[in-house]
């Protein structure tokens, strides 16, 4: 194996040689994780961390870029691993394996997140990688993309799942409107920029059905982000299960000399009843959840805040109905990308 960078080298540099726009740019992230959970009367802590390498490769001559990512720790696999042709501003052809275009919070980066931890509407609801392929359409207003829509066939078994045992593909369309401009990727939060976007999925698989609807919006130093989703399956035209819930995210840096470039508080408040019986059973129970976390980012420039990075996250979960068991959890994560 000792071989392999020396033949990546000299593909990279022949790459290069024959197109002088060719360009490959590693890249990565390490997130060192401690979590404290309280679900009864002995609470639980452990520490974990999170590794990932990749790579992304670009020729504006051929219109084509690449991504390849993995995970090293704590389990080693394959996230995303990609190819985009771009014929034109207003389209981009995609195949391999991304990220189903769905929730506005599982698309964006994972890095790039307000809280450590997703929102549990999103956990309960969305979807995560596939392969297939995409067709993306722009909407070019005056030098800036005003709105996008996003059609893709795919698999359906989920991430590194060459196979089809369901035998059923999955369909998803997922469309965005930003009056001032969409970001180039998914990301939560204030970029110290105004924008506003609405935006909507829709996914089929087999017997089950996905709906969801979006907005975010941030002005200077404050952001707006809420989620609505909601996910059924049946079975031989009967309905079997759902999994549908909702959150709302708030977040502004600090107006004060120094922390008001690098110290951010965010709040999210949400509602899920995952895998809710439709018929024929007692309801799953619905949970409310409340979170409060403190964001300290060691560089002030909007485009490197999410470098480099300390994210402390504290939730409170109670039953809807009043009856049953709290919990509480304490998330602290430290993000170093490059």
């Amino acid at each position: 194996m000792w071989f392999l960078p020396l033949a990546c080298g000299w593909l990279v540099g022949a790459a290069r040689a024959a197109d002088p726009t060719f360009e490959v740019r590693p890249t990565g992230w390490v997130s060192p994780q401690y979590t404290w959970e309280s679900k009864g009367s002995e609470p639980t802590s452990a520490f974990a961390l999170q590794a990932r390498l990749g790579a992304e490769a670009s020729s504006n001559t051929l219109r084509v870029r690449a991504r390849i990512e993995a995970e090293l720790l704590p389990t080693p696999s394959l996230q995303d691993a990609f190819a985009v042709w771009q014929p034109s501003p207003a389209t981009a052809l995609f195949a391999g394996q991304f990220k189903v275009p769905y929730s506005l919070q599982a698309l964006s980066v994972e890095t790039r997140r307000q809280f450590s931890t997703r929102a549990e509407a999103v956990a309960a609801t969305t979807f995560d990688r596939d392969l297939g392929v995409m067709a993306g359409l722009r909407l070019p207003v005056g030098g800036r993309v005003r709105a996008t829509l996003d059609v893709a066939a795919m698999n359906g078994e989920g991430a590194n799942q060459v196979g089809n045992p369901g035998e059923g593909l999955l369909f998803a369309v997922r469309g965005t409107v930003a009056p001032l401009g969409v970001r180039e990727r998914p990301q939560e939060g204030s970029l110290r920029e105004p924008f506003v976007a609405v935006g909507g999925g829709w996914v089929s698989l087999a017997e089950e059905n996905a709906v969801g609807v979006d907005v975010q919006v941030a002005a200077g130093p404050f952001s707006i982000q809420a989620e609505y989703l909601d996910r059924a399956r049946s079975r031989a035209g009967e309905p079997e299960w759902s999994a549908r819930g909702a959150y709302g995210q708030l977040g502004s840096f600090i107006p004060a000399p120094w922390v008001r470039e690098h110290l951010e508080v965010v709040l999210r408040g949400g509602w899920s009843a995952p895998h809710l019986l439709v018929e024929g059973g007692p309801d799953a129970e619905a949970r409310i959840t409340v979170e409060a976390g403190v964001n300290l980012y060691a560089q002030a420039s909007p485009s490197a805040l999410h470098d480099v990075k300390v994210q402390v996250g504290f939730r409170h979960t109670l039953p809807a109905s009043g009856t049953g068991h709290e919990e509480d959890r304490l998330d602290v994560a430290t993000v170093a990308r490059f």
